[in-house]
C-alpha cells in the first residue's frame, strides 16, 4: 500500500512540472568585463512570441519558462555593438548556457565640405 502511494505522490510531481526549458548567460565587454542592463530579447521562430529581460549589475541574464524550440535573441547596451544569435534550441527541462561577449561600437563622423566662391574683396 505504501508503495503505490508513493508511486502516486511521485508522479503527480512529474506531472506537475512542466517541460520548459531556460536561456542564461553572461554578458561581457572585450576585456571580460562584466555588462550590466543589457536588454536581451528571445523570440521564438516558430510563434512570434517575445520575451524579453535585462542583465544584472553582474552581467548575468536570465530567460526561463521557454516552450522548447527554436529562438532568436538579440542583445543591446549602449556603446557595444547589437549581438544577433539564431537557432538556438531550447530543450525541455534543461538550461541552454548563452554568455554574449559584445565588441565596441565604433563612431563614426561625417563631415561634409562645401566650397563657396569668394567675393573677392
Amino acid at each position: 500500500m505504501l508503495r503505490v502511494f508513493g508511486f502516486l505522490a511521485l508522479s503527480a510531481c512529474v506531472a506537475a512540472q512542466s517541460p520548459l526549458g531556460t536561456i542564461s548567460g553572461l554578458a561581457t565587454d572585450p576585456s571580460g568585463a562584466p555588462v550590466p542592463s543589457v536588454q536581451v530579447v528571445l523570440q521564438n521562430e516558430a510563434t512570434g512570441v517575445k520575451t524579453a529581460t535585462v542583465s544584472n549589475p553582474a552581467g548575468n541574464y536570465l530567460l526561463p519558462n521557454l516552450t522548447p524550440g527554436k529562438y532568436t535573441l538579440s542583445a543591446e547596451a549602449k556603446g557595444f555593438r547589437k549581438i544577433e544569435l539564431t537557432g538556438l534550441a531550447v530543450e525541455a527541462f534543461k538550461t541552454l548556457r548563452q554568455d554574449l561577449k559584445f565588441s565596441l561600437e565604433t563612431a563614426t563622423t561625417q563631415v561634409t565640405v562645401t566650397e563657396s566662391a569668394s567675393s573677392g574683396i
